[in-house]
């Protein structure tokens, strides 16, 4: 959706070496197929938001798409807010708006910074999804897709 570009550039960091980039004006999505089937996921990498734009990374698991509906969970680290938000869609409805206590502050070294590195490590099991962000053992958020959350 929107217009955008998705590639593979240098990101002029020798520790990053050449990287995915979304150049989004709009959502940019990308849904893998049958990843319903493979059961415990676990996601790790570094991101790094460039300006201090209306920017956004998203998770989305368990999307399901059937008799019309679209349901799905999400969690998404806001970059130029510095905070997690879970974003769960309802028959293609957002939900996050709905549900204020599922904002998490990204605060101390977790906090985003425009133009930095971030590791970030998202694990789904089940209807579950735990996002961690900088090198925590313990989970940022975690959220299930019936919208109870933990933190």
């Amino acid at each position: 959706m929107g217009d955008h570009a998705i590639g593979i550039r240098e990101s002029n960091d020798p520790a990053h070496g050449r990287v995915l980039r979304l150049d989004a004006n709009g959502n940019v999505q990308a849904l893998v197929r049958g990843s319903d089937q493979w059961g415990a996921v676990r996601l790790e990498a570094d991101i790094l938001f460039p300006d201090d734009a209306d920017n956004y990374l998203e998770i989305v698991y368990n999307y399901e798409a059937s008799d019309g509906r679209i349901d799905f969970g999400g969690l998404y680290i806001k970059g130029n807010g510095s905070y997690i938000r879970a974003n769960p869609w309802y028959d293609g409805n957002a939900s996050r708006l709905l549900y204020e206590e599922y904002m998490t502050p990204l605060e101390g070294d977790d906090a985003v910074q425009i133009d930095a590195w971030h590791h970030i490590k998202a694990e789904i099991m089940g209807n579950v999804c735990h996002l961690y962000v900088g090198d925590a053992d313990v989970s940022s958020c975690s959220v299930s897709r019936s919208h109870r959350a933990s933190w």
